[in-house]
């Protein structure tokens, strides 16, 4: 239910009262029109607290710094993982996999494209002409990170000048 919703709920329970009013004399009996306005208003503080506490569970849910992936899709070379905000359009991602706890980094990867519920990583070759299959056992082994450690970055800044220069 969103604010919207809640504020029809509250403009239908006004429009109500107002069509009951027609029929009944709330001059006859104040203690009926006061039990009605506190009903409404307290009504209404009930639904909006209910919406800011479903608001704060499902943000504080979608703060992974990570990814687990969902799928490997072998001819195109791509990753599936969960959509995840951490992860925007076109930035470099580390593929590590996880061995006793311990996260190795394995390849180098870049978002390709984010879909409406997941987020397509292709995997970028350590060579250019270079045809990576990533193997099975892996996916279930890896997490993705939006970030890369330092030392590949500075390789990685280092066979751009070289290819520059050449």
């Amino acid at each position: 239910m969103s604010f919207n919703a809640i504020s029809i709920v509250i403009g239908v329970a006004g429009f109500i009262i107002s069509v009951a009013s027609l029929f009944y004399q709330w001059e006859d009996s104040v203690r009926v029109k006061w039990v009605v306005l506190l009903l409404i208003v307290f009504a209404s503080i009930i639904l909006i607290l209910i919406r800011l506490i479903i608001n704060l569970f499902w943000m504080k849910s979608e703060h992974k710094h990570w990814e687990q992936p969902i799928k490997y899709l072998k001819d195109q070379n791509i990753i599936l993982i969960r959509k995840n905000r951490n992860f925007s359009n076109n930035i470099i991602v580390g593929c590590y996999l996880i061995d006793d706890e311990i996260e190795h980094f394995v390849l180098l990867a870049f978002v390709h494209h984010i879909q409406e519920k997941a987020i397509q990583i292709k995997i970028i070759p350590k060579q250019k002409d270079e045809v990576f299959t990533l193997p099975e056992n892996y996916i279930s082994k890896m997490i993705i990170r939006p970030v890369i450690p330092t030392d590949i970055l500075s390789e990685l800044i280092n066979q751009y000048q070289q290819i520059e220069v050449s």
